[in-house]
């Protein structure tokens, strides 16, 4: 579900005035983003394209994307004189590698005496996706400070599994992503976060799938490309888990998911001779299902139990669950609506909760897609490190997406797209000088729009 959220970009924990005496690379690590899972290259979807084979079952897909508009909040303020538009264009390239599976029925009859043929029909030893995604964007301002925002983000993906139709398989994973955009004071620097969560597994399953289970371990690293400076925010997860599934029913499923984790920071984790982020060891407890109702209607339903301690400052120990309600009106018609409830470790602070309330739909009509939809999180931070300000934050983070796309000859697509993000919170951020002073309090609300239209190409 998480992957499946509109992008909710530059929500921030902190904000800094931009007197010249501050430490930039210090305090705009400090000021990194509430939503610690989204990343600005997640908004750029690659598109596959049909591929070029380069031998059966195995396809290449490029892809670029020429997209020009407008951004009326460059640095994410709340009003008055440091809210600054500007003029954005932005090019999208994106490589990817798959095993594409072939149906034996668009082939007609295989012929034994043709290996190639027979790769289609019986179990492959691999499945393969890998790739990578850059995305520049240049902002077209007569500003000079706000041109050097211009940045690159960028994904690079590997998904592997070893016999997967077999009854045992191993899993490869590993998702890298680049996220940079502005801080929220006008500046000539940017933020830069790397994040990479790389993850092993091993699994069986029974004749038909009935019963599956997936012993597996992740490994998620944070790194700010500040330097020594920003190194206090750095961090390294590590966790463990058995993630087990029964198929009850040819349309019915139920999921267990159990896993222990050892959170803490990588390095030193001090700022103003204070420590800042500690380790904690959460556990999480879920179980869930997933089910076609109707032939028009799926549900996906879980329920589960997380808790975490800490070394210093306020744990948690909550209940989760949440619903995702799929309504198919037509062949070409979706409409999806979301609740969930969870709490997860911070960046910023020891823990936040989170509630996301979402829908999104989608409708083809010919050549034309229409798709987008609200999104709304309810979002409380704890234990916020004293040298920020208080420990505790409310917030109420909104997005909504709104895009229509005319696809022209199964390669290229036009297309235009409305964005909106806002946070909005009742937290006061100390504002820090040089010497760690504290020199004045900031607001870190924000309302922001963009609009882009574009053009693609997928091979």
């Amino acid at each position: 579900m998480k992957h499946e959220t509109l992008a909710l970009i530059g929500a921030t924990v902190l904000t800094f005035a931009s007197q010249p005496h501050l430490a930039f690379a210090q305090e705009a690590a400090i000021a990194e983003v509430v939503t610690d899972d989204t990343f600005n290259a997640d908004r750029v979807s690659a598109i596959d394209g049909n591929g070029y084979t380069l031998r059966r079952g195995l396809v290449i897909h490029p892809s670029i994307a020429l997209q020009a508009g407008g951004d009326d909040n460059v640095y994410q303020q709340a009003a008055g004189e440091g809210r600054h538009g500007s003029g954005l264009l932005r090019l999208i390239g994106s490589f990817f590698i798959a095993t594409d599976v072939v149906k034996p029925d668009d082939m007609g009859t295989p012929d034994p005496a043709e290996p190639e043929q027979m790769l289609d029909i019986t179990p492959r030893t691999y499945n393969l996706r890998a790739g990578v995604q850059l995305a520049y964007d240049e902002y077209l301002s007569g500003n000079d400070i706000i041109r050097s925002q211009r940045h690159v983000n960028g994904r690079a993906m590997l998904d592997f599994t070893l016999f997967p139709a077999g009854p045992f398989s191993m899993t490869l994973g590993d998702h890298f992503y680049r996220d940079v955009h502005s801080p929220n004071f006008e500046t000539s620097g940017t933020l830069k976060r790397d994040d990479n969560r790389a993850n092993l597994g091993a699994g069986f399953r029974s004749d038909g799938n009935t019963v599956s289970s997936l012993l597996y371990y992740e490994n998620w690293v944070q790194v700010f490309e500040h330097g020594a400076e920003s190194a206090f925010a750095n961090r390294m997860n590590h966790k463990i888990g058995v993630l087990s599934g029964w198929q009850w029913r040819p349309v019915t499923r139920f999921m267990w998911d159990m896993s222990y984790g050892f959170y803490g920071p990588l390095g030193t984790s001090v700022v103003d001779g204070m420590p800042y982020k500690n380790k904690s060891q959460p556990l999480r407890l879920v179980a869930g299902m997933a089910t076609q109702v109707t032939e028009l209607v799926n549900l996906k339903a879980h329920i589960g139990y997380a808790r975490a301690s800490y070394e210093r400052g306020e744990g948690y120990s909550d209940p989760l669950g949440g619903a995702e309600l799929g309504l198919r009106w037509s062949t070409t018609g979706r409409v999806t609506v979301l609740y969930d409830f969870d709490s997860f470790d911070s960046l910023s602070s020891n823990f936040y909760r989170d509630t996301t309330i979402a829908a999104k739909v989608i409708q083809q009509v010919g050549n034309v897609v229409f798709d987008g939809g609200p999104e709304l999180h309810l979002r409380h931070y704890r234990g916020i490190p004293i040298v920020v300000g208080a420990a505790d934050r409310d917030d109420v983070i909104g997005a909504a997406l709104a895009r229509i796309q005319l696809l022209i000859a199964d390669r290229f697509s036009l297309s235009a797209e409305y964005r909106f993000e806002t946070v909005q919170t009742d937290y006061r951020a100390t504002v820090r000088a040089g010497m760690g002073s504290s020199v004045g309090m900031d607001n870190p609300s924000y309302t922001r729009n963009e609009f882009m239209l574009g053009v693609r190409a997928a091979y």
